[in-house]
């Protein structure tokens, strides 16, 4: 289990330690006050490899084609925006402690002793090779490649590199990640019904789904069974309901039951892992908000697992409020927000959590 974070110079946060962590931590703040910026830091700071930070790099914008040959600008603009204000020039250093005090590090920079230049010109954005003031082509800027060096919590240090290979493709290096396994929820992830459908067969499979569908049950009396099904090409997870002489699609019986089932799904797959999930709010009816916080503590107890949730909803965290009097040992509360253009933040521990959401914690802009 992760009990400190330390980030320097990623997405909007210049320096930021954070410590007491716990088995859930829910993460409360104004809109770009960096509550997403902290699951990012914590996903590539255990991933730690250029896939990863790849997968980063563009959310929440289109994803457009990485054309061949770039030129060193384009190769470090695709970059940028993981750097505290795009100052592809600093060192993203990420820096985590379990709860055995053993430490894993990570720090990203450009490399500019590695400097090479591909066989092929590159592009302008014009679309055409550049070219010198005597009319012949000009050799494209030596690009730097994206270094990744790697501690992990136990075994020797490892470096990575994303750059671009002589024929002007972009070129990742491949590498384990440093730590526990570590998943990344987008809001929108539970609308996914094959992948739903995959990872409850796998964890059927393992007979790991016994407990998810008594839990389930146990909330949703109307619900008596889940199971994979594939009427059509494509399979999906059915339930199985009193009264209704057919099984249907669990997404078509409801969204909020869908989202409650991919989290608890998610928490048993992530196992004695880290599972990050931004926006846990997101499909789910007000009145059913204290079921899911049961649900994911009690999943989360059971496999082990570490949380860390993003939330916009003064509705959701008030609805976890009574749980945390109770079970303050189990929780910590991240208050994030802008400071002079920088995200800050402070770990309230559970003790003291229930009392500032009772007094009334901004959460939303």
């Amino acid at each position: 289990m992760i009990k400190t974070i330390e980030i320097d110079q990623f997405r909007g946060i210049q320096q930021l330690k954070l410590d007491g962590l716990r088995k859930l931590n829910i993460i409360v703040g104004p809109s770009a006050s960096g509550k997403t910026a902290l699951l990012e830091a914590l996903r590539l700071a255990i991933g730690a490899t250029p896939q990863t930070a790849f997968n980063l790099v563009n959310r929440g914008m289109p994803n457009f084609p990485i054309l061949p040959n770039p030129s060193r600008e384009q190769f470090e603009s695709l970059w940028s925006s993981l750097f505290f204000n795009f100052r592809t020039d600093t060192e993203i250093n990420l820096k985590v402690i379990d709860s055995t005090d053993r430490t894993a590090q990570l720090t990203i920079f450009f490399d500019q002793s590695k400097a090479l230049v591909a066989t092929q010109s590159a592009l302008s954005l014009s679309g055409t090779a550049s070219s010198s003031s005597a009319g012949q082509p000009s050799i494209p800027p030596a690009i730097a490649p994206l270094t990744f060096k790697r501690k992990p919590f136990t075994g020797p240090e490892t470096t990575l590199h994303a750059t671009v290979n002589p024929n002007g493709q972009l070129q990742f290096e491949q590498g384990g990640e440093l730590g526990s396994i570590v998943d990344f929820l987008s809001p929108i992830w539970q609308t996914n019904p094959q992948q739903i459908a995959a990872l409850f067969s796998q964890l059927s499979i393992a007979n790991k789904t016994d407990g998810i569908v008594e839990a389930l049950k146990e909330q949703f009396p109307q619900i008596t069974g889940l199971s994979v099904q594939s009427p059509t090409y494509l399979p999906a997870l059915y339930a199985t309901l009193k009264h209704v002489a057919r099984q249907m699609p669990l997404a078509m019986v409801s969204s909020g039951i869908n989202k409650f089932v991919s989290l608890l799904l998610a928490v048993e797959t992530a196992g004695s892992g880290v599972l990050l999930v931004d926006e846990v709010e997101n499909g789910i009816y007000y009145q059913t908000m204290p079921k899911l916080w049961n649900l994911l503590r009690s999943s989360a107890n059971q496999a082990s697992a570490q949380l860390f949730l993003t939330t916009h909803s003064w509705e959701c965290l008030k609805s976890v409020a009574p749980m945390i009097e109770t079970t303050s040992e189990d929780f910590s509360l991240i208050q994030m927000y802008q400071e002079d253009g920088k995200s800050v933040a402070k770990v309230v521990p559970g003790e003291h959590a229930a009392a500032a959401i009772e007094a009334g914690i901004e959460v939303r802009a």
